[in-house]
């Protein structure tokens, strides 16, 4: 016998499960989603042509404020992933440029000691650090930094900026290794949005981003098409 309660209590039952299912593929697709998102970012970072920029730039970038090339003065380069740190190290030592990294794997006081090296005397020197070298660490000897990667986040970039930003120059130079559609282009763009809002709001304008030197080269066309940005 046809109930119209009991029907209707099915049905409202039957569309919540429904809803609660796409909800839950919805949840899945964009996990997926960003999960390839973020393995084609390492494989673009990992990349020997990113990496081969990265050497041209610090090797043939004239430095704003000296007659020299931004590694004859000196340089800090920020890159995000550890494994990406390991390349680029091999690539230094290939081509003789003198390094030393900070991480967060590396103590207290073996990081005052590799920013003392640096600071002794920066030229031809390349400070490398992480996100978590990124922090409690200060460089007097340059006022040239290089973003292999955007930081995630404003505060993140903000405190990352401040390793070349902190009095000891008139002016600052930050030099981006920005690859077209790929995750350093949005968050450039996301992290122009906040500094423009935070201008508003504090009237200030004391970290660089307008004036960034960005490095592209349409890298990703050389990249194998197996692995090409979908657009």
């Amino acid at each position: 016998m046809f109930n119209k309660k009991n029907f209707f209590s099915n049905l409202k039952k039957a569309n919540k499960i429904v809803a609660e299912n796409k909800s839950q593929q919805k949840a899945m697709n964009t996990k997926e989603k960003y999960k390839s998102i973020a393995s084609m970012q390492s494989f673009i970072d990992k990349s020997e042509e990113k990496r081969l920029l990265l050497l041209n730039v610090l090797k043939n970038t004239q430095a704003e404020d000296v007659d020299k090339k931004i590694l004859e003065k000196g340089v800090v380069l920020f890159v995000k992933l550890l494994e990406v740190i390991d390349l680029v190290e091999e690539d230094f030592k290939k081509n003789n440029i003198e390094f030393k990294t900070i991480t967060g794997a590396v103590t207290a006081v073996k990081r005052s000691k590799i920013a003392d090296w640096f600071n002794e005397d920066s030229s031809n020197r390349v400070l490398i650090i992480s996100d978590a070298g990124g922090e409690s660490i200060n460089i007097e000897k340059t006022n040239e930094i290089v973003l292999y990667n955007i930081p995630d986040g404003y505060r993140k970039y903000s405190q990352t900026l401040g390793r070349v930003c902190r009095g000891y120059f008139d002016m600052s130079y930050v030099h981006l290794i920005q690859i077209e559609s790929s995750i350093d282009e949005y968050l450039c763009e996301l992290i122009s949005s906040k500094k423009q809002l935070e201008n508003e709001l504090l009237h200030c304008d004391n970290i660089p981003l307008k004036g960034t030197s960005s490095f592209n080269a349409e890298i990703l066309k050389k990249i194998k098409k197996c692995k090409l940005w979908k657009s």
